[in-house]
């Protein structure tokens, strides 16, 4: 066996000789110890989680209490006083001044840190070893002081009651987190909507805590939903509201994703959704949507509301492309954006069942001119015309020899002015008898007897809902629907009428009006259409089905018809432009006699 000795500064063993180099350095410096060494940078950190008085309170008693220690302290300089307010200890992102505290340890500005607790400092484990580490491997090592706990993380043997106390204290705030989520869903449950109203247009709270209606603010709410309805786009609603002085709850201008925020917003129709968000994370605090993680609870009629139900739909049909109602409560439709979808997109060919196609026709503006046209000696040589868009659908069909029986009249086209026109014809005809006869129409008949029948088959098949329950049975769902669509009906504008007098195309002699078209209406209550020859057949959200014809008029037709001005006005259609919806173009050529004669002065 080897024999092992020490003689000046020589070590032999195992038949080796080793030199040892004495250490010129040591982990913990003396200068390092925290209550013995002079001239010590000496910073605190101090952090509330909350903004409440009784936090804010500790937080500058805190402040204060370290200032004093550290200034009085002999051997001891003040680095700085690093202090959070309002912020959670679970991460750093959101800590600014322990941030900086971190990066000024870093650099060499800092011997030593000073803390309440190891909670103050951090309640993520993660967190606080990392900076524990990152500090210990500086040279040299900077040293932090946790004084309920009594650690020094330059003392050997900190590290275990470091990650102790740490996992003590990250547990303590994730029992806080779930303590915090139980009491929201109790709230939630028992029907009470947690929001902020300050930050929401339209309310404010009264002294009793009720929600309240601001009217200056509604006003401009109402005004989005009413020009959404009638077709506006949510860029064209911002820019509107912006040349009108309008401004957010916030003070900002009107964008476009502001607009559509409203428009979803339930809160403005009187309910309340609660939980649409969850926190991922009780150490990231990162909100997600709530996608059937957790329930979701939906409260109808929750307050005063500030836009009708009715219009409510019908916005909430259109930006969800489809005439059905979304259910209360379930997972939220895909939200849709871009270009505005026609109401049309869903119409289909009776013979072949394929989609129908828009396509874009140019129609000569008779009689139009403007100060675009040429002098009257400049017009020799030229062809000038003006045009408007007349949009037009048409099967989208393939010509197919295979099965030729499948192939259908792909000639025939539907103007969508003129659908436009029939359905809203339509919409006022039943308005007119509805209105007089109620029950006794022909549509409160149809649906009286539709409702009938869906109400023995849920009798066959032993389906007899309790009243109570909230779940509606297939006849209660469209009772409901239909009585939603009566209340459309008499809410359509009498604007569309020149007087008393009025005559619907088709069924009766007389003069007619052209009627505004509603696009939230079709979209609220019409679910599908078949199309064939000059005939559309739409099927509703309420079970019926309604023909409509007159489809195919030219621009032409409605020559003699009313049309009713934005101020109220009635005027006679002339000349086929005044139909128009887009703005009307002008094209110049050159005749082929012109194009010959320039040709020839150039050779």
């Amino acid at each position: 066996m080897g024999r092992r000795g020490r003689e000046n500064g020589t070590v032999s063993g195992a038949g080796y000789k080793v030199d040892v180099i004495p250490a010129k350095k040591h982990l913990t410096p003396a200068r390092r110890n925290l209550h013995e060494a002079s001239d010590m940078r000496v910073a605190a950190y101090c952090r509330v989680s909350t903004g409440d008085e009784s936090q804010q309170t500790s937080y500058t008693k805190q402040k204060a209490f370290y200032t004093e220690l550290i200034q009085k302290r002999a051997g001891w300089k003040l680095a700085g006083i690093y202090a959070d307010e309002a912020r959670s200890g679970t991460s750093r992102a959101h800590r600014e001044q322990f941030n900086h505290m971190m990066e000024d340890a870093l650099k060499g500005k800092i011997d030593y840190i000073i803390t309440k607790s190891i909670s103050r400092f951090a309640r993520n484990t993660v967190d606080t070893l990392d900076c524990v580490r990152q500090l210990q491997r500086l040279s040299p090592p900077v040293g932090i002081y946790f004084e309920k706990e009594n650690i020094d993380t330059l003392h050997s043997g900190s590290e275990l009651f470091l990650t102790l106390y740490s996992s003590i204290a990250q547990e303590e705030s994730r029992s806080i987190s779930e303590n915090i989520r139980w009491s929201l869903q109790k709230n939630f449950r028992e029907g009470r909507c947690l929001i902020n109203l300050d930050r929401m247009l339209g309310y404010d709270r009264s002294e009793t805590g009720e929600w309240r209606i601001v009217e200056e603010q509604a006003a401009v709410v109402r005004y989005i939903f009413e020009q959404f309805a009638k077709g506006e786009s949510g860029r064209a609603i911002a820019t509107q509201l912006n040349e009108m002085g309008k401004t957010t709850v916030s003070g900002r201008s009107w964008r476009t994703d502001a607009i559509y925020y409203v428009l979803r917003n339930e809160k403005y129709v009187g309910d309340a959704a609660m939980q649409k968000t969850i926190t991922e994370s009780y150490l990231t605090h990162k909100s997600i949507p709530n996608k059937g993680q957790v329930p979701r609870y939906y409260v109808t009629d929750h307050h005063e509301p500030i836009i009708d139900r009715i219009t409510w739909n019908k916005v909430q049909a259109i930006l969800n492309g489809t005439g059905q109602e979304e259910p209360a409560g379930e997972e939220e439709p895909v939200k849709k954006r871009g270009r505005r979808r026609s109401p049309f997109a869903r119409l289909r060919c009776k013979t072949c069942g394929s989609s129908l196609r828009r396509m874009t026709y140019n129609v000569a503006a008779l009689g139009y001119t403007d100060g675009r046209r040429l002098a009257e000696g400049e017009r020799d040589g030229y062809r000038e015309t003006y045009t408007f868009s007349d949009p037009v659908w048409k099967c989208g069909c393939k010509d197919t020899s295979e099965n030729p029986s499948k192939n259908c009249d792909r000639g025939k086209i539907l103007r969508e002015l003129s659908m436009e026109q029939s359905f809203m014809e339509l919409m006022y005809r039943l308005k007119r008898e509805y209105e007089k006869l109620g029950g006794g129409s022909e549509l409160g008949k149809r649906f009286s007897q539709l409702y009938e029948s869906e109400k023995k088959k849920e009798l066959t098949y032993g389906f007899a809902p309790d009243p109570a329950v909230q779940a509606e049975s297939a006849a209660a769902l469209l009772k409901k629907r239909f009585e939603e669509f009566t209340e459309g009906l008499r809410g359509l504008p009498e604007k569309n009428r020149a007087d008393e007098k009025l005559k619907i195309w088709g069924l009766d002699e007389g003069s007619c009006d052209v009627l505004e078209f509603d696009t939230g209406f079709f979209n609220a209550f019409i679910t599908a259409a078949e199309a064939g020859e000059d005939k559309i057949v739409y099927r509703t959200s309420f079970g019926l089905e309604f023909e409509t014809f007159g489809n195919s008029r030219t621009p032409e037709a409605f020559l003699g018809f009313r049309m009713c001005e934005k101020n109220g006005e009635m005027k006679v259609i002339t000349t086929n432009y005044q139909m128009r919806k887009g703005s009307i173009q002008y094209h110049r050529k050159q005749t082929a006699k012109q194009k010959k004669t320039d040709k020839d002065d150039r050779s």
